[in-house]
């Protein structure tokens, strides 16, 4: 017995080395652990006080470092340092590192749209079924997830509702992280140093909630003795007292301007208000939390290993020091406020730091079984996050961390996350419609239009210089140094430039996506919170795509970083079914186009100006698409009708579209047909987003779309000068394009000048044509071939092999999850109007998903004002029928024609 014993022994000994080891190689790489710390790692102290000492810290360690929890990492390995004053947390690189004074502006402005009166209206109905004892048993707790990716407002919304309810808002950042608003440090630091048994964290967080409402009831009561009894302003007031106050530089006693680190210059905006209420809510929960500890009958509630929590909210303790309390509170809002449902709000912001080791034995399991024993209580709290998993914030239901709830003895809420976008642009239009419709071409490359569009963050640093928001965006898109290497980082670029999908029949891709939500700015759609499903998309923002040019263009190895993108692209996502690539080489072209425009503004590149979002000729672009010979041919081409050309004088392409400009930086993708009606709209908006056009799949003459404009860029707009590149993609050995109907064009753009081409990409044959057309105004091409003697840009590095192999890749479309998602985010997708994509952006008044759906197909989202057209999936038999029937159409043309 005694050799198996020691056999074990040295086994377990063996596998604490392996793990210690382990550890020491990945975190001495990482970028995520400061250099203090790595220099702690290299020393002698690393392997004496962990390794050897303490295995229970080195699980932890191990388990953090499993779940890439890097900010536990960072608190466990300072808790073993001899001198842990000298080291500092290294900044989360997933925290905004521009200016604090841009932030503090964006926080003061006022909020557009109506989305918070949306979600406390949905509070105020679940309230009531909750006041059905039947529902009350059944859900879990009275806490409502906020998720989304960085920048969308999630800190905003909720400051905005605490305006209109007593919100009680706490920001849990460690010491060292970066961000708006600052952190309550105190609090964040009070409820981790529970982390050491169970019994400590549910005592310090009953201790803390009961001190909180105590300390709010004291400065209600002073505000009802100053206003005869009525509590009806009380919220406003708290609220401004509550908020961060304006950074002022101090100085020392010698006049210099004192040097602080940014986190630390972040927290000395607090106001004076909110760092006495922390310090108080501190002092007090020590006390109370050794009033509990004292009593025998609490400590027997929490000492079971099977202990039921639900036991504490019968305890007298637990009664007189929260619930009654809490119940006052309410009473003295409710009599204030007489039709308000859910008078109060608890929020955490930054929650995930209170996920201390593992979140199964963390503060953050702790605070979620006592909110659940206050669910009686008209009273709601709020978990967010900045860059937080998923799989902690908002789990599937069978990776809850409740057992009974992942049993469905319980149900969560439902998570919220429809946050509106384009809100800078909607208020624009609705306060002046005239003179952004007027808008000259050449200002939709400043930084102030396009801060409008996109997620509400970029307004705020408008003010910033060039440099200074492509680092902000740069950070936030990649977290760390772009690795074309690395497989979230080619997801997020291809994504926000040529817009690629996910196939989300291949089981992966939902962690994908979920780390693009999580760490890459990917925007959820719509969420199956019971199963753990995903739809997701990268909004058009122009900030973004321009800043992304200009890290792919501005070094000297410009055409092997997108070669090298390209190879993980192709290698690591399209091989393995991870992108949908589409059925006929749609993505290769639009990235040749891609390639193109940024080399061609690469030969004016600046730090200090957006050179990557400036409008550019059509005819210069050409010349950098194609090689010379097919260029010229194109720009010396005349108008091709049936007449002879003899008899014919008109003008060459390159004086018809002399003045023809371009202006898209990245591609979006509509499920709509085109429409006269509709088209004027849809290029401008196109060109305001500096966007092209990926066509509806399987459904349209062409599969990709330019606007043009023919017109002055620096003077008024003018919806009559808008045209279009039209571009019909086949990927086929044998050239036989489907030569779409002159009507078609007329139809859409009558009286523009238009040029049409038609690639054949799978061709091995170089060869250019002009076609026949009848329409003086129709310019229409044929470029077959893929290699470096019909595009030009694939003469650079090793591109063509690159491309050739991409389109060599099979087609994975499957079954994606019905595409039935916000319309603001995916701009022109399934509506061409302004109104629905902008005006209408105010009466989007939140999301909300059905419960209990198998799939986010079954989970629709709906918008109230609105209603979103859902694309149909069509079955198999119906397909072949459609497809039979086109091709019979197709036959009985091509005879009249002939006739």
């Amino acid at each position: 017995m005694s050799s198996a014993h020691e056999l074990s022994e040295s086994d377990e000994d063996d596998a604490l080395y392996k793990l210690s080891q382990k550890l020491k190689t990945g975190l001495k790489a990482s970028p995520y652990i400061s250099a203090d710390l790595k220099k702690f790692i290299r020393s002698p102290q690393y392997r004496s006080k962990i390794y050897e000492n303490n295995c229970a810290l080195l699980r932890n360690l191990g388990t953090a470092y499993q779940n890439k929890d890097f900010q536990s990492i960072n608190s466990l390995l300072i808790q073993a340092c001899t001198s842990r004053q000298r080291i500092k947390l290294v900044e989360d690189p997933r925290t905004i590192s521009g200016s604090l004074r841009s932030m503090q502006v964006a926080w003061r402005q006022p909020f557009f749209g109506d989305i918070h009166h949306a979600l406390l209206r949905e509070l105020d109905e679940k309230e009531e079924s909750f006041s059905e004892e039947e529902t009350t048993l059944k859900n879990y707790a009275k806490i409502v997830p906020i998720v989304q990716s960085s920048g969308m407002g999630k800190s905003k919304l909720l400051d905005q509702c605490s305006l209109f309810r007593l919100g009680i808002v706490f920001t849990l950042r460690l010491p060292g992280q970066t961000g708006f608003p600052p952190g309550d440090l105190e609090i964040t630091e009070l409820l981790r140093a529970s982390a050491e048994d169970s019994r400590s964290q549910h005592t310090t967080v009953v201790a803390f909630l009961s001190s909180t409402i105590a300390q709010v009831n004291i400065q209600l009561a002073k505000y009802m003795n100053s206003h005869a009894g009525d509590t009806k302003g009380f919220i406003k007031e708290f609220h401004d007292l509550m908020q961060p106050l304006e950074y002022q530089e101090t100085q020392t006693p010698a006049g210099e301007k004192q040097s602080l680190t940014p986190s630390a210059v972040i927290y000395t905006t607090r106001s004076l208000e909110r760092v006495q209420l922390c310090s108080k809510i501190v002092e007090e929960t020590k006390k109370l939390y050794a009033t509990f500890c004292k009593d025998l009958a609490w400590m027997g509630i929490l000492n079971s290993k099977l202990a039921d929590f639900d036991q504490m909210e019968t305890h007298h303790l637990f009664i007189r020091h929260l619930k009654k309390p809490l119940f006052k509170l309410l009473e003295n809002l409710h009599a204030g406020e007489p039709a308000v449902q859910v008078p109060a709000l608890l929020v955490f912001d930054e929650v995930s730091n209170l996920i201390v080791g593992t979140p199964a034995s963390s503060p953050y399991l702790a605070l979620r079984r006592v909110l659940r024993c206050l669910r009686s209580f008209p009273a709601w709290s709020f978990f967010l996050d900045t860059n937080s998993s998923l799989t902690n914030i908002a789990p599937s239901t069978s990776n809850d961390l409740s057992a009974r709830v992942r049993e469905r003895k319980f149900v969560r809420i439902i998570p919220f996350f429809s946050f509106p976008i384009n809100v800078g642009m909607s208020q624009c239009l609705q306060e002046d419609m005239a003179s952004q419709i007027t808008k000259p071409l050449a200002q939709f490359a400043t930084i102030q239009h396009m801060a409008l569009l996109g997620r509400p963050l970029w307004r705020a640093y408008s003010t910033e210089a060039c440099s200074t928001i492509r680092e902000i965006v740069l950070k936030k898109v990649f977290n760390e140094q772009f690795d074309t290497a690395n497989v979230n980082h080619i997801f997020a670029l291809m994504s926000y430039r040529v817009c690629t999908q996910p196939c989300m029949s291949n089981k992966e891709v939902v962690g994908l996506c979920e780390q693009g939500v999580n760490s890459h700015l990917r925007v959820i759609l719509e969420m199956d919170s019971d199963n753990g499903l995903l739809h997701t998309n990268t909004p058009s923002e122009p900030v973004v795509s321009e800043a992304l040019a200009y890290l792919l263009n501005s070094g000297k190895g410009a055409m092997r970083v997108w070669s090298d993108s390209l190879h993980t692209l192709v290698n690591k996502l399209l091989s393995p079914g991870l992108i949908d690539k589409g059925r006929t080489g749609e993505l290769a072209m639009r990235i040749h186009l891609i390639i193109a425009r940024d080399r061609l503004l690469a030969q004016n590149i600046s730090t200090d100006t957006y050179s990557f979002a400036v409008q550019f000729t059509l005819l210069s672009f050409l010349k950098i698409l194609f090689t010379k010979p097919i260029s010229d041919q194109i720009l010396s081409a005349k108008a091709r009708s049936s007449q002879k050309l003899a008899q014919r004088t008109g003008m060459s392409a390159q004086d018809v579209f002399q003045t023809a400009y371009l202006n898209f930086s990245h591609f979006i993708s509509t499920e709509s047909n085109l429409t006269q009606e509709t088209m004027g709209e849809l290029l401008h908006g196109l060109m305001f987003h500096q966007a092209a056009l990926q066509m509806r799949f399987n459904g349209a003459d062409w599969d990709l779309l330019i606007p043009i404009y023919i017109g002055d860029p620096q003077g008024p707009f003018n919806r009559d000068y808008l045209s279009a590149v039209l571009i019909q993609v086949k990927n086929r050995v044998t050239a036989k394009p489907w030569v779409v109907p002159e009507k078609n064009y007329t139809k859409l753009l009558p009286h523009v000048p238009i040029l049409a081409i038609i690639v054949e990409l799978g061709a091995e044959k170089s060869d250019f044509k002009q076609l026949q057309s009848k329409n003086d105004n129709i310019f229409l091409f044929k470029v077959v071939g893929n290699n470096h003697e019909t595009y030009g840009i694939l003469h650079e590095h090793t591109l063509e092999l690159t491309m050739n192999q991409l389109l060599g890749v099979k087609d994975s479309r499957g079954t994606d999850l019905q595409k039935s998602v916000s319309a603001q985010v995916e701009v022109f997708k399934y509506s061409h109007r302004w109104v629905d994509c902008y005006v209408g952006l105010s009466g989007a008044t939140g999301a909300r998903v059905v419960e209990g759906a198998t799939s986010v197909e079954e989970a629709p989202i709906l918008l109230e004002g609105q209603q979103l057209q859902r694309p149909r999936i069509r079955s198999k038999r119906k397909g072949i029928k459609d497809d039979q029937a086109q091709r019979a159409k197709v036959k009985k043309r091509k005879i009249n024609e002939r006739e």
